[in-house]
This record gives structure tokens, C-alpha cells and sequence, in this order.
């Protein structure tokens, strides 16, 4: 596979928008610190090349910003696809919410994005910097005089490690092809989820979702969630409080599934609808609440468009 770095990609970058290709790039930018790295709107070639940044923590999925941007510019905007950001970018597509006539696509390979909870597994606490070639990252803390070197193979994102593929099928340009497939089974923890019985699966979710503290982040970033107006902002649905109640996390979860598995046509069967029913419930006293676009108290709260 062709290697590509942040140097390439930024010059890249900068001759589109040089020629009038394009007139934006959404990118990445660094963060407080050096494995904080988070999308970023770039306007200028020196935006770009003071403040572009593509290393092993650019995971972030830039797909979704461009409902956001795609629009604001009279001509084309770039992005840097990783391959598995092409299927939400393929998926906004298909639902009209960005047009391909405004995106200038071009497909980079990646060989997979590192885990920093795996680094300070290995490292510990107090990282202050992070380098890295080729095969390792080297991590520097405040706690050791020497640099630790850690493969990133070692430490790559639990995604990455089932990856449906390297190969990107949508795009302007494309700097490097690779069709290799990872080797691995990708529905690991769907067969052990489904090999449980309905109380542990349960429990099991009961315990996931405990961590939920409504902060809303996750609908933010999921590429899955294009509602101009969202049923958890609407203060008429009866769903819009962020109590830290067991209950209310847990509606919150379901719902936000049911919504996107929906509206990416993963239609539920009555089976699992009454299954879902059977759990989940609007308060303490046990009351069911219907999910997703069904109904909530006879009424579709999920989005008004």
C-alpha cells in the first residue's frame, strides 16, 4: 500500500484550492494534546498548512461535517475519506442530505487508527507527547526519562480491527488502492449478544448504558443522525429531560437505535418490537413507552421533517 503522509495530503490539499477546485477543506486539526485530534474547517492554504494534521489518531469520521459546510460554499469542498468513512458519506448521499456536486471526494488508505486507551494501558498516565514512524508510536510522559515505543498494530481501535475493507468505491480521486480484506469476524460480539438469554442481554445493555450521562454526544457525531430537529431537543415529545434515571438512559439508548436503525431501513419485526416494548419503560412505575417512529402517547416525536 502507498504510503501517504500529512505532508502529501496538506500539498494536495493546497494545490485544489489553489487551481479553484475547491474552495474548503474539512480536515483535522490538533487537539489540547498530540492524540486529541479533531475535525476542522480549513479555508486558506495557510490554515492548511499550519494546522492540517493526518497521523494515527485521525479517526474521526469527517463525513458528517459536511452537512454542515457542503452548502455554505459556492463551489466544491474537499475531504479525505478513510474507506470507512466512505459508507456514511455513500449513505448521505443516498438520502439527499449533501449533494455530490459540492464535495470534491478523495479516497486515502489507512491501516488502521490507534486506541489511546490501549497506549496508556502500556504507557500509563501522564503522556506529554506522542511521535511516531512508520510501525510505533513513541510515547514520552512526565513519569519516565525515555520514550516508550509501542507497535501500533498493537494498540489500533477495536474497529479497526474487523474492518470491512481498505477499498474506498466513491471518490474524485484516489491516491492509493488497496482491496485487501482484514481477516477476522466482524459479528463476534453480535453471535455472543445473541447467544444470551433475554435477561442477560438485558442486563447487559442495563450495564453499558449506565455510563450515559445525556450528553447528546454521541448523536452529534453519528453520521447516522441527519435530523434538522431532533426529538431529544424537542421539549414537546416528553423525551427531551436528561434525568440520570436508569430508566430514562435506557429510553434514550433504544430510541436513538430505533430512529437510525429505521431510517437506514433496518425495519423492525414485530417480534423485536414487542421485545424492545417489553423493556423499556417512561418512568418507575413501569409504564411502556412505544419506540423509535412508531409512536410516543400516540403521537411520531422522532423529527419534524
Amino acid at each position: 500500500m502507498q504510503k501517504i503522509t500529512q505532508a502529501a495530503l496538506a500539498e494536495k490539499a493546497v494545490s485544489l484550492l489553489n487551481e479553484g477546485k475547491v474552495q474548503a477543506l474539512i480536515g483535522w486539526k490538533k487537539g489540547e494534546f498530540d492524540y486529541d485530534v479533531t475535525p476542522a474547517l480549513f479555508e486558506s492554504a495557510d490554515e492548511i498548512r499550519k494546522g492540517f494534521i493526518w497521523n494515527g489518531f485521525s479517526s474521526a469520521n469527517v463525513s458528517k461535517y459536511l452537512l454542515r459546510y457542503a452548502n455554505k460554499f459556492s463551489g466544491k469542498i474537499l475531504v479525505f475519506l478513510k474507506p470507512c468513512d466512505s459508507y456514511s458519506f455513500n449513505q448521505l448521499l443516498t438520502e439527499h442530505r449533501i449533494r455530490r456536486e459540492n464535495v470534491y471526494a478523495i479516497s486515502v488508505p489507512c491501516e488502521g487508527m490507534a486506541d489511546i486507551n490501549k497506549i496508556r494501558q502500556i504507557a500509563g498516565e501522564g503522556i506529554s507527547a506522542i511521535d511516531e514512524d512508520e510501525s510505533s508510536f513513541l510515547i514520552s510522559t512526565i513519569y519516565e526519562d525515555a520514550p516508550i515505543r509501542i507497535e501500533k498494530r498493537a494498540v489500533r481501535l477495536e474497529k479497526c480491527l474487523f474492518c470491512k475493507g481498505t477499498a474506498n468505491a466513491n471518490f474524485d480521486e484516489i491516491l492509493s488502492e488497496d482491496k485487501n480484506i482484514p481477516e477476522g469476524d466482524r459479528f463476534l460480539e453480535v453471535h455472543r449478544l445473541e447467544s444470551m438469554t433475554p435477561d442477560e442481554r438485558y442486563a447487559f445493555w442495563q450495564n453499558e448504558l449506565s455510563r450515559c450521562i445525556r450528553c447528546n454526544a454521541c448523536r452529534d457525531v453519528c453520521p447516522a443522525c441527519t435530523c434538522e430537529k431532533c426529538v431529544f431537543d424537542n421539549p414537546k415529545s416528553g423525551v427531551e429531560n436528561k434525568a440520570a434515571r436508569k430508566s430514562v438512559r435506557f429510553l434514550f439508548g433504544v430510541i436513538f437505535f430505533g430512529n437510525t436503525a429505521a431510517e437506514r431501513g433496518a425495519l423492525l419485526d414485530k417480534k423485536t418490537r414487542h421485545s424492545i416494548l417489553r423493556l423499556v419503560f417512561l418512568n418507575e412505575t413501569r409504564v411502556p413507552i412505544a419506540l423509535g417512529c412508531f409512536a410516543h402517547k400516540g403521537k411520531a416525536v422522532l423529527c419534524e421533517r
